[in-house]
């Protein structure tokens, strides 16, 4: 799901993450430690947490704990089966609130912006999907989570 979000960001805000990358590759190597990803990650300004970025990382080190730029863009490139798991999960979810919801998060939106807090969400999630837990909710906010910045845009979501 971090990976997905990450895709997401690049090509919205047309970023070259090779270029990124290969800021990071002192040695020219085409790899690069967890902690020089964490640097050009952080760098492309993604929106990652710390941890997210840990996480990012932990799944991609190579034996010689290493990321290589090949790794790096096979996973970008990839949407692992779990993240379509997760999102037809979500649909299913939130399906028998269909149209309320939609016209919840509407009118939580004060500002009409079509954009809405990460709480703000959650607390509408919470009311019209009760059956949802806190650790599904958190899923739910990272997969609507297009930004990477905390807001959902509940009229893609």
């Amino acid at each position: 799901v971090i990976a997905s979000r990450v895709r997401r960001r690049l090509v919205g805000q047309k970023l070259n993450w090779i270029s990124a990358f290969a800021m990071f590759d002192v040695d020219g190597t085409g790899a690069l430690d967890p902690e020089a990803l964490a640097g050009a990650l952080t760098t492309m300004a993604l929106g990652l947490s710390e941890a997210e970025i840990a996480e990012l990382a932990g799944g991609l080190v190579g034996p010689d704990g290493k990321i290589t730029l090949d790794n790096f863009g096979s996973h970008l490139r990839e949407i692992p089966p779990e993240v379509h798991q997760h999102e037809t999960w979500a649909r299913h979810a939130l399906a028998p609130a269909g149209r309320r919801l939609r016209e919840t998060l509407v009118a939580s939106d004060a500002e009409q912006r079509g954009i809405l807090p990460a709480d703000a969400f959650m607390g509408v999630l919470r009311e019209l999907a009760p059956m949802v837990t806190p650790p599904q909710l958190d899923l739910l906010v990272l997969l609507a989570d297009k930004n990477g910045l905390g807001d959902v845009d509940y009229g893609e979501f």
